[in-house]
């Protein structure tokens, strides 16, 4: 027998507190970062018309805190938008897809569909419609939403029928209808019917329940409606369709709807194992059932940068679905770069289930509940050093001092200091004169100084004359809320104090913008691509800024305008809408605006994107402004990781079926991945267009292992096509090269001809940069480069389980008391905590298995 007295009790004390998971520290939500009118910088006012196709339907547009600032690039907005003319306007929320219409709500389970090029959803079953039989909904409109949830409210002569919040990663589709009577639909007959468990026969007969349990042979699928215990229902079914009604006119509060099984029978082309029903679903059952009890109403976002990572908090908004219900838990499900992110906190435990998950084009999406009615997602994703420039290899400084001559004598084209250029190759010029600087600044000591200095001053007074510049301005439109680019109709005439003769011959102070044209300045106007315009010209900014504190003082307000445009992290700012690009729920951002097409959302060059948080990172760090820093540094971090899942195709994380073998995605829309660009489908575009620009960050988004494999590919095409070989796009084969064999790399850069650092495809590089990049390779620890390993909770639940209205005491003030006693021995411990490998992860390992390719 072991004796325990009061000596041993702070021994025990002491070791409660390692083994007890970290306490969950309160959510850092981020303020605005300015809210100075875009009217005192100076910006022009464009005069948007306030109807047409570029307009907003103002009718969909009831924001309870509407502030003249709308989304134009969230994954929702298509639902508010003119309709397309190629298609309907769907909506991604995954793991459904959705469309609204003035008196329904259609739910689309997608299904996929590959070729060698491209990935697509389809919808071969019949959808779900939620509407009401009376009063029938006429109109639809956005009542509010955040980061991960929106609320759309259907109306009838301005009173509220219904109202939908959709929420990213919820298995449930909630309507709330007030005084009328619930109708949900289907174009497919049922073959089975069970009303709390109890068998039951579709044929429109009068019955009671909670739990309406549907089968259909057709789509092979098992739906389940949740309503208010003992709610009066009939089911009717026949000739392809069903219909479920509430046997209430005067119904009001929430109605559910969700999959439950999408494989009853083995038939589905979605079924892990063809011809075999879908087995082991009693943990995802009795899951499902907690979690229709607690619906979300809204999240609120934070981000914290820690040593080892960016700490970033989704708090999630509940409330009981039913008044009289019993208290539930959070049922969501992750994508597959969220899953090695989750932190074993107090307070934020989450388990993930094994199986009841989907594939679509995120992946396979695993199931994941909260626990003791916890409300909070906590996501550590792994920290990584953003420095301005790398540190080259000392064998290569000396060559690099020499090569920098070439570069000396560089300058802005006339169509640049005129300011006629668009925003995207303007800020292409700027961001170039700002690395060559960072770069010659580096190498000083070799003459550079004086060059140094004179380039800082051309770009100053470039960025100066951008902000303030009467050909081609800056604009704030006041319609959708956001600064966009007047556009340039270029006319030579015999003005030769303009360059050669070309000016602007459109007034902006008149309203004579290119706002309207899709092509112009690649939709510029259409909130297109703003993060990867105006990430260069931040970029540039930065760099002035680092070194000139007076262009700070002059300037800040418009560089933080360009922020705020692309970024901007709060409500509270009253001229920009929140996070026009980014979406924390898939990872990245969204290039695509108010030009609406039936494959939802997309982007392109994740490499761009990614340029502009880091832009944003330096110009918080160069104004010591760590609330912008941090701005740029979460997003940066989150998206250069979910980039090597869903556009770096890789054999460890299969993410798209084996038919489609492009090891590289091209364009990523909501529903279609394709192999080709915007521009082309070259393929040696698509790896081009994921380098451009080489900065510091490239070495962080391409692992060595998958660069090995792409530069072959590359390589092999960009040699076979004179447009890429004797182009710019050669630039970026070579420093992808960098990644297999740096010294080849390094003598292919010398050789290539200086006209391959101008044009559309090389124009924003110099051989300057390509060179200290090739000379920097491999100089960061090459643990950085690998997809990060779960952080599995120790106390992670079993299921089915009896939900408790709070936790253990004694782990509370063993968490508590161990951390503050032993802070120095948990650090020890946590640090050399084992990784878990993809074997070892107990919670995944039945995850279904896809017949996916090997290759990547």
């Amino acid at each position: 027998m072991v004796y325990v007295g009061p000596r041993h009790i702070p021994l025990l004390l002491l070791l409660l507190g390692v083994l007890a998971p970290a306490v969950a520290q309160p959510t850092h939500v981020p303020g605005p970062i300015s809210v100075q009118p875009p009217a005192e910088l100076g910006f022009f006012s464009l005069g948007r018309p306030e109807e047409g196709t570029t307009a907003p339907i103002k009718s969909r547009f009831c924001l309870a805190e509407s502030h003249g600032a709308l989304p134009t690039n969230a994954w929702w907005v298509p639902a508010v938008l003119h309709t397309s003319t190629l298609g309907a306007n769907y909506i991604t929320q995954l793991p459904y897809v959705f469309t609204l219409e003035a008196a329904q709500l259609r739910v689309y389970y997608p299904h996929l569909e590959a070729t060698s090029d491209e990935v697509s959803h389809t919808y071969p079953t019949s959808p779900w419609s939620l509407s009401a039989l009376a009063p029938l909904p006429t109109a639809h409109c956005v009542v509010k939403a955040d980061p991960f949830t929106v609320t759309f409210a259907w109306t009838t002569n301005g009173a509220k029928v219904m109202q939908s919040t959709l929420v990213r990663g919820s298995p449930f589709v909630t309507m709330y209808y007030t005084s009328a009577a619930p109708v949900l639909s289907t174009e497919q007959n049922v073959s089975t019917l069970a009303v709390d468990g109890v068998e039951h026969a579709c044929n429109g007969q009068g019955l009671a329940g909670a739990q309406l349990t549907l089968q259909f042979e057709e789509s092979d699928e098992e739906w389940t409606v949740f309503l208010p215990p003992n709610t009066p229902v009939r089911c009717i079914s026949g000739n392809s369709r069903t219909v479920v009604e509430v046997l209430e006119t005067s119904f009001t509060g929430n109605v559910r709807l969700a999959l439950s099984n999408n494989c009853t029978t083995g038939r589905s082309p979605l079924c892990d194992r063809p011809g075999s029903p879908n087995r082991d679903l009693a943990e995802f059952r009795s899951a499902l059932a907690a979690g229709s009890l607690e619906c979300i109403t809204g999240a609120s976002l934070g981000y914290d940068e820690q040593p080892e990572a960016m700490r970033v908090t989704v708090q999630w908004k509940r409330e009981r679905c039913w008044a009289r219900s019993k208290p539930g838990e959070l049922l969501l499900y992750a994508l597959p770069h969220q899953i090695p992110l989750f932190a074993c906190e107090e307070g934020a435990q989450v388990a993930i289930l094994p199986n009841g998950g989907h594939r679509n084009l995120r992946g396979y999406n695993r199931p994941v509940i909260t626990t003791n009615h916890g409300s909070l997602w906590v996501w550590l994703v792994p920290n990584l050093p953003m420095p301005w420039v790398s540190d080259p290899d000392p064998r290569r400084l000396e060559a690099l001092k020499q090569a920098m001559k070439a570069d000396e004598t560089w300058d802005f084209g006339g169509e640049v200091l005129s300011g006629m250029i668009d925003s995207y190759f303007g800020g292409k010029e700027l961001a170039k004169m700002a690395r060559l600087i960072l770069l010659f600044d580096e190498l000083d000591g070799a003459g550079q100084g004086n060059v140094t200095l004179r380039f800082l001053h051309d770009l100053k007074a470039r960025l100066h004359n951008w902000f303030t510049i009467k050909q081609n301005p800056l604009m704030y439109d006041s319609v959708w809320g956001g600064i966009v680019s007047c556009g340039c109709k270029a006319k030579q005439g015999l003005d030769h104090t303009h360059f050669d003769g070309w000016h602007c011959a459109n007034d902006p102070r008149k309203g004579e913008c290119t706002i309207d044209d899709i092509m112009a300045e690649f939709g510029n106007g259409h909130y297109n691509d703003h993060h990867f315009h105006y990430g260069y010209w931040i970029y540039a900014a930065a760099v002035v800024a680092r070194y000139d504190p007076t262009f700070v003082k002059a300037h800040d307000g418009h560089v933080l305008a360009l922020i705020r445009d692309i970024a901007n992290p709060s409500p509270a700012d009253p001229y920009f809408t929140p996070w026009r690009h980014f979406d924390w729920y898939v990872g990245h951002a969204w290039a695509g605006g108010i030009y609406p097409l039936p494959e939802g959302r997309n982007q392109e060059s994740t490499s761009e994107s990614i340029n502009a948080w880091y832009a944003i990172a330096l110009y918080g760090e160069a104004t010591k402004n760590t609330a912008v820093k941090a701005l740029g540094k979460a997003q940066a971090l989150l998206e250069t990781l979910s980039a090597k899942y869903y556009w770096h195709v890789q054999a460890a994380e299969p993410i798209y079926p084996k038919a489609f073998t492009r090891h590289m995605v091209g364009i990523l829309y909501d529903s279609k991945v394709t192999s080709w660009t915007w521009f082309g489908q070259e393929n040696w575009k698509v790896h081009g267009i994921q380098i451009i620009p080489i900065t510091p960050m490239v070495h962080h988004l391409f692992s060595p292992e998958f660069a090995r494999k792409e530069f072959v590919i590359y390589d092999r095409v960009c040699q076979k096509d004179p447009s890429c070989a004797n182009g710019g796009f050669k630039v970026f084969a070579v420093a992808e090269e960098a990644f297999v064999n740096p010294d080849a790399a390094w003598e292919d850069a010398q050789k290539l001809p200086a006209a391959t650092f101008e044009g559309t495809g090389g124009g924003g590089n110099s051989r300057t940069n390509l060179l200290y990049f090739i000379a920097s390779w491999g100089r960061f620890p090459h643990s950085q480069w690998r997809l990060p390993d779960p952080r599995l909770c120790p106390f992670e639940r079993e299921f089915p389980w009896e939900p408790q209205s709070e936790s253990h005491p004694w782990r509370k003030v063993a968490a508590v008391v161990g951390a503050t006693a032993a802070f120095a021995l948990v650090a020890w411990l946590v640090a050399r905590r084992p990784r878990w490998s993809a074997e070892e992860r107990r919670p995944l390992a039945a995850a279904p298995s896809a017949s996916y390719s090997d290759e990547a």
